[in-house]
């Protein structure tokens, strides 16, 4: 057989899975997940197999294995644990439910660590965080987790995910302010969203839940924000569109208000404000605030452009 190219530079490779290119570092030094060729200057080539095998490690971390057992794994043993999992299916694993069901949170908080640090910030939030609440949602409602399975699996996500956000990266990416609205006490989404925007060179300013919308003009005014974001999960209809058009209203016209959550999807369309569908929805529209800007573990100090953007 001839052998494979490496045709793939490590930019390219994260692209693809979703990743970071400082994970796939670290993958690679730590544990040797994968030996690159390399290019007379230096630079990292990765060929097809390299791929699959490291779309496969991410499948298993994502499904709680330690990347530290895996990488050792041949890429056979690999295919034949992981090869019917896309990356953005896999699913927390069963000592998880089992932690969750006891609610043991030192036992959650320890696993969902392992997955935040094995698939980085964004990968973490996007595959792990989100299907993990809408999951554990259906559970409660059906009667299989209990509220204080639930509370303590919140809670150990609300401290790693917060933990993560306060390690902000040095950079000029756009300030964004993230809160929500008055009543709105549920944040996870609004912590996954922040930390994603944060990975795409945002300079987040957090503020939290239950902020009343003239606390939310006056942050955007003091930070010099370049656009705010309000996330609703479950405050009703009405009370929602309000605290919206308030927020709006009070709002400096030249910051643009974005509004995404479940809760976002019943809201009427409101001038001025731009529903976000999901993660990947706002992470573009961060990008749109700051052109050519690049993750911020990829900028090494080099300044991003910026741009103010007016009323959407």
């Amino acid at each position: 057989m001839q052998p494979e190219t490496p045709r793939y530079s490590l930019g390219a490779v994260a692209r693809l899975l979703g990743v970071t290119p400082h994970l796939l570092r670290a993958w690679e030094r730590r544990y040797g997940a994968v030996r690159p060729a390399r290019t007379p200057g230096g630079t990292r080539r990765y060929t097809e197999s390299d791929v699959r095998r490291l779309r496969l490690l991410r499948a298993g971390v994502g499904r709680g294995h330690p990347i530290g057992e895996l990488a050792a794994l041949p890429l056979a043993d690999l295919e034949r644990r992981f090869g019917s999992l896309a990356p953005s299916q896999s699913t927390p694993s069963d000592a998880l439910w089992q932690a969750i069901a006891r609610v043991d949170g030192a036992e959650i908080e320890r696993l969902l660590g392992l997955q935040l640090g094995a698939l980085g910030p964004r990968v973490f939030a996007h595959d792990v965080v989100l299907p993990l609440l809408r999951t554990l949602g259906e559970r409660w409602q059906s009667g299989e987790v209990c509220v204080a399975s639930e509370h303590a699996t919140s809670a150990a996500l609300r401290s790693l995910l917060g933990a993560a956000l306060r390690h902000r990266r040095d950079g000029d990416g756009p300030r964004v302010v993230f809160a929500t609205p008055s009543g709105e006490r549920h944040e996870l989404g609004l912590l996954a969203g922040a930390l994603c925007a944060q990975e795409r060179g945002a300079h987040v300013i957090y503020l939290g839940p239950d902020l009343p919308a003239e606390e939310l003009a006056r942050a955007a005014r003091e930070q010099r924000a370049d656009a705010a974001v309000l996330a609703l999960a479950s405050v009703d209809g009405a009370a929602a569109r309000h605290q919206v058009e308030e927020a709006r209203r009070l709002l400096p016209q030249s910051v643009p208000l974005w509004v995404g959550g479940a809760g976002s999807a019943a809201l009427p369309s409101i001038e001025g404000v731009r529903e976000l569908a999901d993660l990947a929805a706002l992470e573009a529209t961060v990008d749109e605030i700051a052109p050519g800007a690049v993750p911020a573990d990829a900028r090494r100090g080099r300044r991003a452009p910026r741009r103010k953007t007016g009323k959407i």
